[in-house]
Parts: C-alpha cells; sequence; structure tokens
C-alpha cells in the first residue's frame, strides 16, 4: 500500500511524535510505501538521525502558527502527488486537513486518525469538536483510538453509534531489552516525560523527599524538559533535595537510564496511551501508573505494577515505599512486564493497522 502519514510537528520528543516515526519504519519494513509530512518546517528535529538511517521519506510543509490557508493548499497537492492508497493523520491537523478539501464523501481515498489523548482535550476547541463530528459520524474518517478505555470515551464524547477500534501503542522492544537484573540497579524511582502541569512530576518530587524522610535510600531521576522544569527544579533545591533528586534533562540514550533504574513512576492527571510505559516494561522495571486512560488497561496493580490515585499524595507514597521494601514483587512486576510487553511490538501494531486499513478498502 500507499500510506501517508501526518503531524503537525517533530520538533517534540513527545509519544505521539515517538510512535509515528516508529509506525513509519515498520510500515516501510513491511514493504509498504510511506511519506511522511510535517506541517511545521522543524530546523531541528529529535528524530533526525532516525529518519536519515531508516531512509523516511518525509516532506516538509513549514506551516506557520495559526491560520494558514497557504500550508492546507500545499497540503491537498502534497497527498494528490503522492496518490496514496490512505492518509493517517495525527494530533492536531484537523483545521488543516479540513481546509485541504480532502475531507469529502465521494473522495476516494481512505482518511484515519489517530486519537492520542483524551478526546476533549484533542478537540477542546469547539470547531475542531465540530469539524470532527460529522466526520467520524460518516466514516469520512476512521477514528483510531490507543486504549479500550479511550475508544468508549470517544464514543460518548463524538455521539458515535459505533465503538471506535483500539490499537495500543508499540515499540520496538529489542531496543530496550535490558541485561541488568533488576534489583541490581542503582536507580530507584524514573520518570520519563515532558514537564507538562498534566503529568504531575511535582507529586513524584514530594513522594520522594517524604520516603526520604521516612529513611529510606531513594534515588530519584527525571528526563524530560518542558515548561513545568523550572517550576519542579525549584521546589526540589529548595527542599534542598538535589542530592538525591536529580534532572537529566531531554536525552536521547533513554534506554541507557531505564537500564539502571528500577520502577518507572508516571502520576499524570491524564493519559492516552503513554509510550514512556511501554518502553519501561520492555527494560523489564516495575511500574506505578495512575488509574487513568490507557494506563489502568496496561498496567493490573499488583501484577506488573500499582495503580495510584492522581490526587493522593499518600497512596503514590505508599506504594513508592513498597518497591522500596518488597524486592519480591518488584522482581515479579519485572518478569510479568518482560513478557507482556511482547504484545507491544512495534511489527506486531503496525500488522494491526494494516489489517484495519485493509478493511476499509471498497468501503469508499
Amino acid at each position: 500500500m500507499k500510506i501517508i502519514q501526518v503531524i503537525p510537528s517533530l520538533s517534540s520528543a513527545g509519544g505521539a511524535e515517538r510512535f509515528v516515526i516508529d509506525l513509519s519504519i515498520s510500515l516501510q519494513q513491511l514493504e509498504n510505501e510511506v511519506l511522511l509530512i510535517v506541517l511545521y518546517k522543524d530546523e531541528i528535529s529529535f528524530f533526525q538521525n532516525e529518519i536519515v538511517t531508516n531512509n523516511i521519506n518525509i516532506k516538509y510543509l513549514n506551516k506557520h502558527k495559526g491560520f494558514d490557508f497557504h500550508n492546507s493548499i500545499a497540503l491537498r497537492k502534497a497527498i494528490l502527488d503522492f496518490a496514496p492508497d490512505l492518509v493517517h493523520t495525527h494530533l492536531n491537523c484537523h483545521l488543516s486537513m479540513k481546509l485541504s478539501g480532502l475531507w469529502k464523501k465521494k473522495n476516494k481515498i481512505l482518511f484515519f486518525h489517530t486519537i492520542h489523548n483524551v478526546p476533549e482535550n484533542e478537540c477542546s476547541k469547539p470547531i475542531l469538536f465540530y469539524i470532527m463530528k460529522p466526520l467520524y459520524k460518516k466514516h469520512i474518517v476512521e477514528p483510531i483510538t490507543i486504549s479500550d478505555s479511550l475508544s468508549r470515551e470517544t464514543k460518548s464524547y463524538y455521539g458515535l453509534d459505533f465503538l471506535p477500534i483500539s490499537i495500543y501503542n508499540g515499540i520496538f522492544v529489542e531496543q530496550y531489552v535490558n541485561n541488568v537484573p533488576i534489583l541490581e540497579r542503582n536507580t530507584t524511582f524514573i520518570s520519563v516525560a515532558s514537564f507538562q502541569p498534566k503529568k504531575n512530576q511535582i507529586m513524584i518530587a514530594q513522594a520522594s523527599i517524604i520516603l526520604k524522610e521516612r529513611g529510606y535510600e531513594v534515588k530519584t531521576v527525571f528526563l524530560g524538559n518542558g515548561p513545568e522544569f523550572e517550576k519542579v527544579k525549584k521546589f526540589v533545591d529548595d527542599k534542598k533535595a538535589s542530592e538525591f533528586i536529580e534532572f537529566k534533562g531531554q536525552v536521547k540514550n533513554v534506554s541507557e537510564y531505564l537500564n539502571d533504574s528500577k520502577c518507572f513512576v508516571i502520576p499524570s492527571w491524564f493519559e492516552g496511551n503513554p509510550i514512556s510505559i511501554l518502553e519501561a516494561m520492555a527494560a523489564g522495571l516495575a511500574v506505578i501508573a495512575t488509574k487513568i486512560g490507557g494506563a489502568k488497561d496496561v498496567i493490573t496493580n499488583n501484577v506488573n505494577g500499582y495503580l495510584v490515585d492522581p490526587t493522593d499524595l499518600e497512596d503514590l507514597t505508599s506504594k513508592m515505599e513498597l518497591i522500596l521494601k518488597n524486592n519480591i514483587m518488584v522482581s515479579k512486576f519485572s518478569k510479568n512486564n518482560l513478557v507482556k510487553i511482547l504484545d507491544y511490538n512495534m511489527n506486531k501494531v503496525a500488522k494491526r493497522h494494516i489489517a484495519f486499513y485493509g478493511s476499509k478498502v471498497g468501503k469508499v
């Protein structure tokens, strides 16, 4: 098949961006012809080396911020010139695609859109909601969600008479293989996420400080940058906790840090299905996540991790304390994650996409 993937930007090292790059690579490996269209011109891409190494066919459209009708014209031309069997969009491409004039019932190109976040956040602006609702209802654009819970939320939010398919995120599992036994690793807790309010990293810092005050040996590492970075770092500095809570910024060798860590912590307020959880599972970490979105579909309480309430600091602290106290449980979580992650191998995930794409052929 000839497949176009569309994403606004690759300048961020977020989970959706990671997923689109890996999906494009895997689709190519499965002998599809893939074009990746990026609406903005990213002068510096976090994924540049991977784009070059894997010979990803990529086209940047140099979009201006806000309304840009000329960009939509360029998007339309890029799509029609490639003559794809289907176009698969990600994140907020809604207005650009709508203005391209290609989202029409009579169009013979298949259109898909992955909803990476809770729908009320992805389409929080009324104009985006009213663009997407009829397109989904009439199957002009086929929605794909990244977890079963997100599928149910999407059906409810848009008032659909069908349950959108859920295809979970995936990773190249082999890139995170870890030969260091879980109990021999040096970092107790690790967080890998952009510093945004929804990620709630400050609660990890608070819990780590409480555990230190209770007499535990704690080492917590944060990877990532973002608007909340300075706020969280200042909190740690003010508490004189920088000796055991470290900030490494945005790094490319995430797997090396995971390989030296025991437990991944992600106390987000809301999520779709974080790629970072899958990466941690592949590296054999125990996981503590909040019981929201796709996290609660991937993590089973007391089986491969713990689920906590994002509003309850003591809940998070007590689960982190169990990680420090119970080596048998940590080893169990690690082993179970190494088995469960095999279901999220990117090649399997890409094949699920291909099967769904193919199921719609002849129905346009």
